[in-house]
């Protein structure tokens, strides 16, 4: 049995990509293979869940992981050489990004191969995303006080608007205080005029285009489709329950 961790934050430095790590099992010691077994999988985002199963039926063990602000991605198992990320070709690359929190493997629509299903944030939230309104993040260096400032983001009439309050913005940005003094022009205000874009361009963009949970089930064309489930379902995230202890650990998939 070799090991997969999963890293799902950097303390203090969210939403900067922990490292994830794959241990492999050497006659009972484990020895750091990311480096040369998955070194792409290892910076590949924030983890929040995987499973070990063999997608494409060639008799080799793969992983399919989940992350926070970011895509689910297939990492194929080459024959026990290492892990290369074909998304594209699973058509995972068609899904939207999102807040995932849980997968779970099963053959739901009894193919013969296996489908997912999704754990995410639900529609119960004042959150809205979708692929031409996204939900956004900036992270980074925006000229605040703090060289690590998290600026949320809608998206209306394909123009960005920060979130947070006029308040909140100025407490951590002075100059948004002074420049803005009436609420309604704050209000009208977006993103760019806040702030130049080259400014902007310093952070890092993060976004999410899907909400909805789901299940993602195989077709007869050797891809995987992804298919929210009823509105019952969106009342509330679908997430893992975690302890402290396991929420600092990330999360841990064997096989």
């Amino acid at each position: 049995m070799d090991v997969f961790l999963g890293g799902r934050v950097v303390p203090g430095r969210y939403p900067e990509s922990p490292r994830s790590q794959v241990w492999r099992n050497a006659n009972g010691r484990f020895e750091t293979a990311a480096e040369w077994l998955a070194p792409e999988l290892s910076r590949s985002g924030m983890v929040t869940g995987a499973v070990a199963t063999d997608v494409d039926l060639d008799g080799w063990i793969d992983l399919v992981v989940t992350m926070d602000w970011g895509r689910v991605h297939w990492w194929r198992n080459r024959e026990g050489k290492g892990f290369s990320d074909e998304s594209h070709a699973m058509g995972l690359d068609e899904m939207g990004s999102g807040w995932w929190r849980l997968i779970e493997a099963a053959d739901i629509n009894s193919d013969g191969r296996t489908d997912f299903l999704l754990g995410n944030v639900g529609l119960n939230t004042v959150y809205r995303a979708t692929e031409t309104a996204p939900a956004v993040l900036y992270a980074g260096d925006v000229g605040a006080r703090s060289r690590d400032t998290l600026i949320e983001a809608m998206t209306l009439e394909g123009q960005e608007f920060p979130r947070v309050s006029r308040g909140r913005m100025s407490a951590v940005i002075s100059e948004v205080g002074r420049k803005y003094r009436k609420f309604d022009d704050y209000a009208e205000a977006t993103l760019p005029e806040l702030w130049e874009e080259t400014t902007l361009r310093k952070a890092d963009r993060h976004e999410v285009t899907e909400l909805c949970s789901g299940v993602l089930l195989s077709g007869a064309d050797g891809r995987w489709r992804f298919r929210a489930l009823p509105t019952e379902a969106q009342f509330g995230p679908i997430a893992p329950w975690r302890s402290p202890t396991m929420i600092a650990m990330g999360t841990w998939i064997y096989w």
